[in-house]
C-alpha cells in the first residue's frame, strides 16, 4: 500500500554539469496501491541536498519540474500528464525543500475513457517524475537532469486460478498440492460435502509451500475441494476446478492388518495365520542367540 511523504532529492558529486544528478530519496523506488487507496492524497516532498547549494549553482539559471505520467518520464510533462509544481532556482537555494500533493484518482491513466481508479480487472503503471534544467551563464544550451522516478502500480488484475496437481486423503484431512502464478502470495482452500451447495473457505495459507491442508473433516465423507490464489495486491482468483476425495481413518498397523483379513487379537492370539508367523519368528531368533552363545 502507499506510504506517505516520498522525497525528491537533489544530490551532487565532484563538479556541476554532468556530475550532478537527481534521484528519488525514499525507502523504495516502487510502490503499489489498490482500490482502498483510490481516495488517497499522497504528500510528496522535494529536498535539495546542502552540498548542492553552492556559489556555482547560484550562477545558473535553473528550475525543477515535477509531474506524473502513465508513459515514460521525459524532460518535461507531456500531453495527458499531470503537472504538479515548478520549483524555481530561488526556492531551490533559499528553501531547500517543499511539498506538493498527488491525488491518486487524478493520476493520468485514470483520466482515459473507461478507465478510472476503481475499474476492475486492470493493471496500470504510472510514474512520479522530476527534472531540473540548467543553463550556464552565456550559454543557450539547456542541460536536463532527471529524478529516478517513483513507480506506482495500480493492480486490480486477479491472478490465474491455481492448478490442483495432487489430492491426498488423510485422517480427517485432505492435503492439496498445486501450482500458481509467480506473483501469488497466498492460497485459500475451499471445501464442501458432496451434495451440498456452498463451499466453506479454510484459513489462508502461504502459497510458496505449494501445498496446503484442510483439517477437521469427517472420515468416510466425500468432499469437493478447490483453491483460490491471492496476489500481493490482495486480488483473488477464480476458483480452480473442483476435485473430490474422501478422508480416511488412520489407525496404525493392527487396523491395516485387520483390513487385510487378519483375525488375531494382540498378545492373546491363537497360533495360526499371523500369530503363528510371529511365534515362529520369535523361536527362530531364540535359536540363533543360543547358537551364537
Amino acid at each position: 500500500m502507499l506510504r506517505a511523504l516520498p522525497v525528491l532529492m537533489l544530490v551532487s558529486s565532484a563538479a556541476l554539469a554532468s556530475d550532478y544528478s537527481l534521484r528519488l530519496q525514499t525507502d523504495t523506488t516502487s510502490d503499489s496501491f489498490a482500490l482502498s487507496d483510490c481516495n488517497q492524497t499522497i504528500a510528496m516532498q522535494w529536498l535539495v541536498a546542502p552540498t548542492v547549494i553552492t556559489t556555482t549553482l547560484r550562477s545558473y539559471t535553473s528550475s525543477m519540474t515535477v509531474w506524473s505520467t502513465s508513459g515514460s518520464c521525459g524532460d518535461t510533462p507531456g500531453t495527458g500528464d499531470v503537472h504538479y509544481s515548478d520549483i524555481t532556482l530561488t526556492d531551490l537555494v533559499t528553501l531547500s525543500s517543499g511539498t506538493f500533493t498527488v491525488k491518486v484518482a487524478e493520476l493520468p491513466a485514470f483520466q482515459v475513457a473507461a478507465t478510472s481508479c476503481g475499474t476492475p480487472n486492470i493493471n496500470v503503471t504510472q510514474y512520479i517524475c522530476g527534472a531540473i534544467s540548467f543553463t550556464s551563464p552565456g550559454i543557450t544550451t539547456t542541460q536536463v537532469y532527471h529524478v529516478n522516478s517513483l513507480k506506482l502500480v495500480y493492480d486490480r488484475q486477479p491472478p490465474s486460478a491455481p492448478v490442483l496437481t495432487l489430492l491426498k486423503a488423510q485422517d480427517a484431512a485432505i492435503r492439496l498440492e498445486y501450482s500458481v502464478d509467480s506473483d501469488v502470495t497466498n492460497v485459500i482452500a475451499e471445501y464442501r460435502e458432496q451434495g451440498t451447495a456452498d463451499f466453506i473457505a479454510a484459513p489462508s495459507d502461504d502459497a510458496t509451500k505449494l501445498f496446503t491442508r484442510i483439517t477437521g473433516l469427517l472420515n468416510g465423507t466425500t468432499y469437493d475441494v478447490r483453491l483460490r490464489a491471492v496476489d500481493s495486491s490482495g486480488n483473488q482468483s477464480a476458483p480452480s476446478d473442483a476435485l473430490a476425495t474422501t478422508p480416511i481413518r488412520t489407525y496404525g498397523f493392527w487396523g491395516a492388518y485387520k483390513d487385510a483379513g487378519g483375525t488375531e487379537q494382540g498378545c492373546h492370539a491363537v497360533p495360526g495365520s499371523f500369530g503363528a508367523l510371529v511365534l515362529a519368528m520369535w523361536l527362530r531368533r531364540g535359536a540363533t542367540r543360543r547358537r551364537r552363545s
